[in-house]
């Protein structure tokens, strides 16, 4: 499983009075962070993005699928997330999706977040299989950088496609 960390820091800074919808990316992870019908409060800085009621918080990931969001607060609130898909624990997602929005529950007040963790699902395993020297002598045969292996020697090797072993 793969993991890589969101940071609010670094990101556009706006007060409550904006009109467009931010759009942060990093890692492989974008986020949209957008005002929900009838909501009129927004706020980030860089350091949070505060999601009031009728906010919307979108997380995707362009290849792959999250397993798994831990959100980290800036400042702790009695606030609770909802999300669009999975469950939600307390600051932690859970489910399998490319792209996930998240609001808060009814009432006044905000949550204030400073970075979420994302974990992807494991890819596919590679099949990796043993084969002997002189057996890849006849055969075009590229290293995993992709570069043509003449003399192939101890190590891994693509070779139709497929990667091998020499030992």
């Amino acid at each position: 499983m793969n993991s890589t960390f969101f940071h609010v820091s670094g990101g556009p800074s706006f007060g409550s009075n904006i009109t467009d919808d931010f759009i942060g990316s990093e890692n492989g992870v974008t986020i949209i962070y957008a005002l929900g019908e009838g909501g009129n409060n927004r706020y980030c800085s860089d350091s949070q993005i505060r999601l009031y009621q009728k906010n919307r918080l979108t997380i995707s990931v362009a290849d792959g699928e999250m397993t798994k969001l831990e959100f980290q607060l800036a400042k702790d609130t009695s606030k609770k997330l909802s999300a669009s898909t999975g469950s939600v624990n307390d600051l932690t997602w859970t489910g399998s999706s490319d792209s996930v929005t998240f609001n808060v529950d009814d009432g006044s007040g905000n949550m204030q977040l400073s970075g979420v963790k994302v974990s992807m699902a494991a890819s596919d395993p590679v099949a990796v299989s043993a084969i002997r020297n002189d057996q890849l002598q006849s055969n075009t045969v590229y290293s995993l950088s992709g570069q043509r292996v003449t003399a192939p020697t101890k190590g891994l090797y693509i070779l139709n496609g497929k990667k091998y072993v020499v030992r």
